[in-house]
């Protein structure tokens, strides 16, 4: 085992957050365990007389895991994010109008020069406009 709580932890409890009642709930911080591994994990600190000794109930949850899907996660959407970015840029610099509807005859994606085509729907053009509401749309404006 540990000599004291300040070997295993990467920060000294004292530098948590503590509430005026010496409480501190649900911080995350990173632990070593004797092996010399990190994880991480969620910690809440609660100062209580037991008897006549003053004690302290501590919870410890891993999170490690939860805190890897999060990364994951983010690393997906920023991957996407660029992909997507990508693919508009690319579309952008078709010299044509152009445009993907799926098969429910929803706008996926439109070029500046398609929306160009046809002006009187042009603010309506998006993902999710569908192909009859333009063309209804376009009909009342007199397109």
């Amino acid at each position: 085992g540990y000599k004291d709580c300040n070997a295993f932890m990467s920060c000294p409890i004292a530098d948590l957050y503590v509430d005026k009642e010496g409480s501190v709930a649900d911080a995350e911080i990173r632990l070593v365990r004797e092996n010399g591994d990190e994880f991480w994990t969620l910690i809440s600190l609660f100062p209580f007389v037991f008897g006549r000794q003053q004690a302290t109930l501590v919870w410890l949850y891993d999170i490690s895991d939860r805190l890897e899907q999060e990364k994951a996660t983010q690393e997906s959407h920023d991957a996407s994010a660029e992909i997507e970015m990508l693919l508009r840029d690319t579309i952008e610099s078709i010299s044509e109008g152009f445009v993907i509807y799926d098969a429910g005859d929803k706008m996926v994606i439109c070029n500046e020069l398609y929306k160009g085509l046809f002006p009187t729907v042009a603010n309506i053009m998006g993902p999710g406009a569908t192909f009859e509401n333009l063309i209804d749309v376009g009909l009342e404006r007199d397109q």
